[in-house]
């Protein structure tokens, strides 16, 4: 049911009220009943905008200057597909759960209570996970590009790849990688943060790491409140060593 579903016989016919792509004529999707998932996306672009956007991005990406660039724009557009990944995921294991909107958090925090100079700490999860017993998760995700410019060689070195190949004239190629199923270290500070800033009942964060290619995984990572009050004293002795003196870090600093 719904205003984007209807029930066909034995099947449901998921609408899309765009103009259907090439072929016109309202576009859709059939899946056989019942609907294993939670939500579906259902594009609503037309054939003239799909060309719009592919001429545009043709003219921003034509040379690997901006290589970074495409692949930042690549994980900010497919935010919300991820999102969608965690809540099909969870709902399927627990009928109820919710993916809440969120956006900046920590205020509530007693260390933000202040008047004067002392750290304001803050972070924005991608969304809370509120299960029906009541625990609260932040949700993080991370999509992760399949392009990479054509001259990226395979070991990840910038080397210009040899004369032969069949999209040696293009600016990028597809490199499939598989997916690891670990949360990379330089991305623990933000979770634990996004923790930290949800209060003292957010035990645990949820990364989704999803690929156009290889699938997804899901990964939970356990607050640890000894490695938070470690990252706070570091961020403290910046705050007053640095920020609140006016002066650059010198190179390495901590280390």
């Amino acid at each position: 049911g719904g205003p984007d579903s209807a029930e066909d016989g034995r099947r449901f016919w998921i609408r899309n009220y765009g103009d259907g792509g090439e072929g016109g004529g309202g576009g859709g999707k059939r899946f056989k009943r019942p609907y294993p998932f939670a939500a579906v996306y259902v594009p609503r672009m037309s054939a003239s905008e799909r060309s719009d956007r592919r001429e545009r991005m043709s003219r921003i990406y034509r040379d690997e200057s901006r290589a970074m660039m495409a692949r930042m724009h690549w994980g900010n557009a497919h935010e919300a597909t991820a999102v969608l990944t965690a809540l099909n995921y969870f709902w399927r294991k627990e009928p109820g759960v919710t993916i809440e909107e969120v956006g900046m958090c920590g205020a509530g925090l007693e260390m933000n209570a202040t008047d004067g100079d002392g750290l304001i700490v803050g972070a924005s999860p991608d969304a809370v996970i509120r299960h029906t017993n009541g625990t609260l998760e932040a949700l993080e995700v991370k999509n992760h590009c399949p392009f990479v410019p054509n001259s990226w060689g395979r070991n990840g070195s910038w080397s210009r790849r040899k004369k032969g190949g069949g999209n040696r004239n293009h600016v990028f190629r597809i490199r499939e990688l598989p997916i690891q199923p670990e949360v990379p270290p330089a991305y623990i500070p933000q979770l634990m943060m996004e923790m930290l800033t949800l209060g003292p009942q957010c035990r645990s964060a949820v990364m989704v790491r999803q690929t156009a290619t290889t699938g997804a995984v899901i990964l939970r990572l356990h607050r640890d409140d000894e490695w938070i009050e470690e990252m706070m004293h570091w961020l403290g002795r910046f705050h007053s060593d640095f920020v609140l003196e006016g002066v650059p870090p010198p190179r390495g600093v901590f280390f």
